[in-house]
């Protein structure tokens, strides 16, 4: 197994997040000694206002820490990181994730395969103590991108293709990801930027899995509630989603896409006084034109790559992937 293993940068964007640091961060370096690899831990600090820089400079010197003048939300501080990064491998991994000691030892075989973007471990809710993730495929809605299609294998040992990998906790090649530009900032500052991202990968040919023998626990959007209220989080999260769909939809997102919108998202909800959906919508309207650069730009890199993946087929190559690795599945 020793010549399968690769370097790896850990990438932990924070804000606010000093505690979670404090507790997380022993056991982010026990999983990594415990691989024996060489690392490097980066922290980009999202213009924190408690005392994490302080912190970090004064227990954690040997962390690469960048700092934001300004807060810019998720994907602008991960792909700073993401820019910085010394080695193969990139573990996007969230300041309220604790890993398990032997966390990386399952996930070296799926970067034997060259096609490989990244790998996932199983996210374990720290409260509840139930699993909140498992294989995914698409699933099938009017328009709308779902990717909620749970799924489990018979081989739980065996990491598994998928359609998403998680945010909080993903390993990805270092090169892939900077190919791709890291995370797509018009869905700063939260929410569907990881459910791009891995669309992207499968877009351009690369394999995505999810490794239910790899555990981790997990907080839950605990620097997202800290700073937003429980209506923003609904109008940021209903705006990605339009913006979502509209980059990855077949056809230019144009009048019908937004007609689409307002039959079956908008006025259902502000039939049932959730007036709050209209700005979402509105929102997503003022970003039509950064929507049309983000596709312009993905379909520019599938062209480099010789690949013309619709969203259409991502389902087929993942089920493709998992009966040629010998998986056999059960839907959830």
């Amino acid at each position: 197994m020793a010549d399968e293993k690769k370097s790896i940068s850990v990438l932990i964007p924070n804000y606010n997040g000093r505690q979670l640091l404090e507790k997380h961060l022993p056991y982010t370096y026990a999983a990594l000694e415990n691989a024996g690899i060489p690392f490097e831990i980066i922290v980009v600090d999202d213009c924190s206002t408690d005392d994490s820089v302080s912190f970090l400079r004064g227990c954690y010197p040997d962390i690469r820490l960048l700092e934001n003048p300004v807060n810019r939300g998720f994907s602008v501080t991960c792909n700073r990181g993401i820019a910085a990064a010394q080695h193969e491998l990139l573990l996007l991994l969230n300041s309220d994730i604790q890993l398990t000691v032997d966390y990386f030892a399952n996930q070296w075989p799926c970067f034997m395969h060259e096609n490989t973007f990244g790998v996932a471990g199983q996210i374990i809710d720290a409260t509840t103590g139930t699993t909140g993730n498992a294989g995914r495929l698409l699933k099938k809605y009017r328009y709308r991108i779902n990717t909620k299609r749970f799924f489990k294998t018979t081989t739980p040992g065996k990491p598994v293709p998928t359609v998403q990998l998680s945010g909080a906790n993903a390993l990805v090649r270092t090169d892939r990801i900077r190919l791709l530009g890291g995370f797509d900032e018009i869905f700063s500052p939260f929410y569907s930027e990881d459910t791009d991202l891995s669309l992207r990968a499968w877009r351009m040919g690369w394999a995505c899995y999810y490794d239910f023998g790899s555990t981790c626990t997990h907080l839950g959007a605990s620097t997202i509630k800290a700073k937003h209220c429980r209506q923003e989080i609904k109008k940021i999260y209903y705006r990605n989603k339009f913006i979502l769909n509209a980059i990855h939809r077949r056809g230019v997102p144009g009048t019908g896409f937004s007609i689409q919108l307002v039959c079956f998202d908008v006025l259902p909800k502000l039939l049932a006084g959730k007036t709050w959906i209209w700005d979402s919508f509105t929102a997503y309207r003022r970003y039509r034109a950064a929507v049309m650069g983000s596709r312009e730009h993905l379909r520019e890199l599938m062209q480099r790559q010789g690949r013309q993946i619709e969203l259409a087929d991502i389902n087929r190559l993942v089920l493709d992937a998992i009966a040629a690795e010998g998986h056999t599945i059960v839907r959830l």
